[in-house]
């Protein structure tokens, strides 16, 4: 027999009553557990906040606090999980809240403790790496002296440092001090580069107006960057400007590469006919033009490779060129100094030796520097300075055979004085003018003559540089001590000096010479002098210029540093 509907739908009805209430059971015993761990977990991050207060108040800042702040961040950005019927998810996460609250917790009670012996020295350390970094970088080139603010304010902070944030504060701010320092030497460099890069396109004929207005402003704010965040600024905005110059440059490498193949043809093309060139010189432009046709695209490497190769020919021209020129004037001025040179000797009665007038332009004497200079040169440098050297040589010989036959007198303007100072561009400001053939000293103060009195030169042997120069120091009083054996005849004791002016880096001074009693012509030769000893008072200096020594006096008076010294 059927049971009835109701009894029916109460037997079916006792599962599902019984699966709620179980439900109902698991459901309070897991929020039960779960409220507890998350009050657990409130607690910590309560004591966190805390704690963070507390290091704020104590005046850590951000920078200190970044890692933690991080971490907290973190926390704060998980979301529970939903879980019916498993509470160990939710469980999970916030156990792992109350893990990570505590740990900044300790975190930040390490950074507001005392400091460690460790952290001192660590810290320490760094700074004195900062100020290390900071005194090498102290040069004319770089504006590191905008940052000696920071670097007092660093040292401040670490007098002032008590507990370990502080400490580690200051470490992270000499990291980045020092950081900044270091971008300063590749932000010039790159500077450099970028400024070479507008060369080469200036030389190709392109227009430059963009990135020359980018690079003053990129030069300008260099020269007033004081701040860690401007230093790198400016260093990414630097390197951005050169990517993109190079960019452009791989773009024009071709017509880059023409042109500076066309300036090299050009050179080799105004080779004076008088010169027998060196058959590799056409070979090389040969393999330039050769190399420019097989890569119509180049790679900005490439390009440089090619450039320097062309720089590389083109010196290698020039240079060859140049001391073949400084060649054909020092052959000239040797023959110009014999023929005079013969022509002209002073016959000295004290000995019976006659004795050359220019002796100082001899080849046995300074007559060969320009030779000597070419002989040694490595760089288109290296002959420019003995490209001086034959000129001035050449034209002061020429002014010393002039004066020779000048009969003004020595305390008088001499036209070679005036041919001097207006090749030699020196006019204005004040010029001693020294005669070797008159043995005269001549003082001018903007073309003026202020003073002249009578000098004795170096020996025949032994004689003044001729040349042009500048006093590179003073010294009031000296005291000269040979360099020679005491065998040597050219050997001195050492020697009061009263008034010494350095005219050249080798030893060459204008100075007072007590023992002397004659000055003026024949006294760089042997010969009798009252201040009673030959071997010192007999004869001309040792390549000095020695003056009386009131006059010596009076001259190191009224010179300086800037004064300017001509001898011929």
């Amino acid at each position: 027999m059927p049971m009835p509907y109701p009894v029916h739908f109460r037997l079916r009805l006792r599962p599902l009553l019984f699966f709620v209430l179980l439900l109902v059971i698991l459901t309070t015993s897991a929020c039960k557990d779960n409220a507890q761990v998350r009050r657990h977990s409130e607690a910590s991050e309560q004591q966190f906040q805390h704690s963070l207060l507390h290091a704020r108040h104590l005046g850590l800042n951000n920078l200190v606090l970044q890692a933690v702040l991080q971490q907290a961040r973190q926390l704060q950005d998980l979301q529970p999980p939903t879980s019916v019927f498993n509470d160990q998810p939710l469980e999970n996460y916030y156990h792992h809240l109350d893990t990570g609250y505590a740990t900044l917790t300790r975190q930040l009670q390490v950074l507001t403790s005392p400091p460690t012996a460790q952290i001192i020295t660590q810290t320490q350390i760094v700074v004195q790496q900062t100020q290390a970094s900071f005194k090498v970088l102290s040069t004319p080139t770089l504006p590191t002296n905008n940052f000696r603010p920071q670097l007092r304010r660093l040292q401040t902070l670490l007098l002032h440092a008590r507990i370990a944030g502080e400490y580690l504060y200051v470490q992270r701010f000499a990291q980045a001090l020092q950081t900044a320092l270091q971008a300063l030497p590749i932000t010039s460099a790159r500077l450099d580069s970028l400024n070479s890069v507008i060369a080469l396109f200036q030389d190709a004929h392109l227009d430059t107006s963009t990135l020359k207005r980018g690079y003053q402003a990129d030069q300008a704010m260099f020269k007033q960057v004081k701040s860690i965040t401007q230093a790198e600024q400016l260093q990414t905005r630097v390197l951005a400007q050169y990517q993109q110059a190079l960019v452009t440059a791989v773009l024009a490498a071709p017509q880059i590469a023409n042109n500076r193949l066309h300036t090299l043809a050009t050179i080799a093309q105004q080779i004076p006919a008088s010169y027998t060139p060196d058959p590799t010189f056409q070979q090389d432009l040969e393999a330039d033009r050769e190399f420019v046709v097989s890569h119509n695209a180049m790679s900005f490497a490439q390009l440089q490779q090619f450039l320097q190769q062309v720089d590389t020919d083109t010196s290698k021209i020039q240079f060859a060129v140049l001391a073949q020129q400084i060649k054909a004037i020092s052959q000239q001025f040797h023959r110009a100094v014999a023929a005079w040179s013969g022509r002209h000797m002073y016959y000295d009665r004290y000995d019976g030796h006659a004795y050359a007038i220019d002796t100082s332009y001899l080849p046995s004497n300074f007559g060969n520097d320009a030779d000597d200079l070419v002989h040694d040169a490595h760089s288109i440098e290296d002959l420019q300075s003995a490209l001086v050297t034959a000129q001035t040589l050449q034209f002061n010989h020429q002014l010393l055979e002039s004066d020779y036959a000048d009969p003004t007198p020595y305390n008088r303007v001499h036209r070679t004085d005036l041919l001097a100072l207006a090749h030699y561009h020196a006019q204005s400001g004040q010029v001693i003018v020294v005669s070797l053939a008159q043995q005269a000293l001549r003082l001018y103060q903007d073309g003026q003559l202020v003073r002249a009195f009578l000098v004795t030169t170096g020996r025949a042997e032994r004689p003044s540089p001729p040349g042009f120069y500048t006093i590179l120091d003073r010294l009031s009083p000296t005291q000269f001590i040979s360099n020679e054996a005491p065998d040597s005849p050219y050997w001195y004791p050492p020697t009061h000096i009263n008034y010494a002016m350095l005219m050249r880096s080798d030893g060459y001074f204008l100075h007072d010479s007590w023992w002397r009693d004659n000055y003026g012509p024949g006294t760089q030769f042997p010969h009798f002098d009252p201040a009673g000893d030959e071997q010192f008072a007999g004869n001309g200096s040792h390549g000095c210029v020695n003056l009386p020594t009131n006059e010596a006096a009076w001259l190191y008076g009224v010179t300086s540093w800037n004064t300017t010294i001509i001898v011929y």
